[in-house]
């Protein structure tokens, strides 16, 4: 199988060729490849195969220049998932080595994967993740039976808790979640993203109609919200965040039901939780509450030179947890803005 190497952003017709394709999602698409070239100033090297003028074999792949670990190819950074579009009866074993031979000449040190799919015997992967992903019936009192007991009285008490939710497109809306995101990750113990990632998120993703805002509030006081990303008939939780001093309120389980509601009666066939840390048992817990059915995600990491998957672990936490709950929250996203290309 050929594989040309393309930018997507300077192919006009890219997304509609690859929405074609029953196995992509919003990673594969020329608005993620925007928002991370203008983030981060990664460089775009999509693998993709053709026949007949459709895709049959799309591989995304971002070029990171890393000062500690060398430059790497990665498919794709800050994407819950990127499975590999390939026809049927090709594996990741049938590509690798095409790959890691242009990524020698680019002088990349390894290559990432971050998949659902079966990977060969013999392959293990750096990292995984458990994944969550609800089916959607085209309406929402379709989807409530799958909801568990706790869920739907979770949500109940956030509705006589007086909560309003307002699903927006707007970048104020983005930016008052990007707010309660600093806050939510400071009591993680963890940078925020930088804002500019959030702007263009919603500069080429939201604001075309591939996502939205859902902000809880009480009192007029912004205190859980996500950020929703559309595709085809595929929805994706991609971000949430709350306000711990309204924990109680349960607003953050209101808002995930309000986003289920408006992606089901807008026709979704189905929506992914996204990824969530295998150590994180409590998140886990909470999306399979939602009657999610679960699988994984498997991060491959493929060494160029020694032409050998490695292992590793997950660096979420540690040590390092306990100082970024302590530091201001502007301290905290200056060093996001410098570091956190890096982290994913």
């Amino acid at each position: 199988m050929h594989l040309e190497v393309v930018n997507p952003i300077e192919i006009p017709e890219w997304d509609a060729l690859i929405l074609s394709h029953p196995e992509s999602s919003i990673f594969h698409s020329s608005a993620w490849a925007r928002v991370l070239v203008g983030t981060y100033g990664f460089t775009p090297q999509y693998f993709v195969g053709a026949e007949s003028g459709r895709i049959v074999a799309a591989i995304p792949m971002m070029e990171i220049k890393n000062l500690l670990s060398g430059p790497r190819g990665v498919s794709l950074p800050f994407a819950d998932q990127c499975d590999l579009i390939l026809p049927e009866g090709t594996g990741l074993e049938d590509i690798v080595e095409h790959l890691a031979e242009y990524g020698k000449q680019r002088g990349w040190k390894a290559i990432e994967f971050r998949v659902r799919r079966e990977i060969p015997d013999g392959v293990f992967p750096y990292q995984h993740y458990f994944h969550h992903l609800l089916e959607l019936s085209g309406n929402e009192p379709g989807v409530v039976p799958k909801f568990r007991k706790n869920i739907r009285r979770n949500v109940q008490k956030a509705e006589r808790e007086g909560i309003k939710v307002d699903i927006s497109t707007t970048l104020e809306a983005l930016e008052k979640y990007y707010r309660l995101h600093c806050m939510t990750r400071r009591d993680h113990g963890l940078p925020p993203p930088p804002a500019s990632f959030f702007r263009n998120i919603h500069r080429h993703v939201v604001s075309v109609g591939n996502g939205i805002v859902v902000l809880a509030y009480h009192g007029g006081r912004v205190i859980a919200g996500g950020v929703y990303l559309g595709w085809g008939d595929k929805a994706y939780f991609k971000y949430g965040a709350s306000d711990r001093k309204y924990g109680p309120f349960r607003a953050n389980q209101l808002v995930m039901r309000e986003a289920i509601r408006w992606y089901s009666e807008r026709g979704f066939r189905n929506f992914s939780f996204g990824r969530t840390d295998v150590e994180n048992h409590g998140l886990r817990a909470y999306k399979l509450g939602w009657g999610t059915r679960e699988d994984t995600i498997k991060k491959v990491r493929y060494h160029i030179r020694d032409k050998r998957y490695v292992s590793g672990k997950n660096r979420v936490y540690g040590w390092h947890n306990a100082v970024f709950r302590k530091l201001p929250i502007g301290v905290s996203r200056l060093i996001g803005r410098a570091l956190y290309k890096f982290m994913d």
